[in-house]
């Protein structure tokens, strides 16, 4: 850990290693409750499948989901105390953050949970695919034999 004593040292530093891009978070996000994402209407006789776009999301998500397990297996790199140094505020900092990692409500909760959502929609998408290449392939069937019979 480099600790940097004046403006001098601070600005020596960054034209070492070049500008670093400001993190900016937004405070106003926050999870909520599961929402409701059935599908109704009326007047409606069927449905159209695009195959290669339910396909095409459930690889993006698989690409996201291998992010996600990569990241809840760094997640124990951050378990350490950090290494914050001594004096009032180092202590409180530490206390602080000290549960940062934790199962039940750190960061190993919010990526698992976030993992087991992301599951579910592919889940979801693939149930989606098969009911519906099913009901095509009956479809294609029926049609094969009315046009064998006549």
């Amino acid at each position: 850990m480099t600790r940097v004593h004046d403006m001098r040292q601070a600005r020596a530093m960054r034209s070492e290693s070049g500008p670093v891009a400001q993190v900016v978070t937004d405070t106003d996000v926050h999870a909520g409750p599961p929402g409701d994402y059935r599908v109704t209407g009326t007047g409606s006789d069927g449905v159209e499948v695009d195959y290669a776009a339910l396909q095409a999301a459930d690889r993006e998500l698989a690409i996201l989901a291998d992010d996600l397990n990569n990241q809840l297996r760094q997640v124990g790199d951050l378990a350490a105390p950090l290494p914050a140094g001594a004096g009032l505020l180092a202590a409180a900092m530490e206390r602080e953050f000290v549960g940062r990692t934790d199962a039940s409500t750190g960061l190993r909760a919010v990526l698992t949970q976030y993992l087991g959502e992301l599951n579910q929609v592919r889940a979801a998408i693939n149930a989606t695919l098969a009911t519906y290449q099913r009901v095509d392939e009956h479809a294609a069937t029926t049609l094969r034999r009315v046009g064998e019979e006549a």
